[in-house]
């Protein structure tokens, strides 16, 4: 396999447009792609496309702090063949699912204030040195 395909690639916006296009990619080039989106019947629709899903990362915000919603948003992937860990003390690990789940879940802390800080800072500095910013 190639080497830049030993970890895992997360892609956002992954039910459609270029998000979809870019895990599409991945996929086909035998990386392990994990889907992340709003539009249910999208990511439905690119799982499909992909033939498998390796795992659901929630992170920052909401999906890093809220078991409930959490909760919710698995009760609706059961296509994914995932199945979240009913001992209570499972919510503080960064491993949601049970040991019977076909599809891994996953918290992934964040930290959001540093994220924006750090983003803002990089096109502070661009602005400064005159240069365009990088979408």
């Amino acid at each position: 396999m190639d080497r830049r395909f030993e970890k895992v690639v997360v892609v956002t916006g992954a039910s459609a447009g270029v998000g979809r296009a870019v895990a599409r990619r991945f996929a086909r080039a035998g990386a392990a792609v994990e889907l992340i989106g709003r539009d249910q019947e999208g990511l439905n629709e690119a799982k499909q496309e992909m033939e498998s899903v390796g795992a659901l990362v929630f992170t920052g915000g909401i999906g890093e702090n809220s078991p409930e919603i959490r909760e919710k948003i698995c009760a609706r992937l059961d296509w994914l063949g995932l199945e979240l860990d009913k001992d209570p003390s499972a919510r503080k690990r960064d491993c949601l699912s049970s040991a019977k789940s076909l599809t891994e879940v996953r918290v992934m802390p964040t930290d959001e204030e540093w994220m924006i800080a750090a983003h803002t800072l990089r096109v502070t500095e661009r602005i400064a040195s005159g240069r365009k910013s990088e979408r």
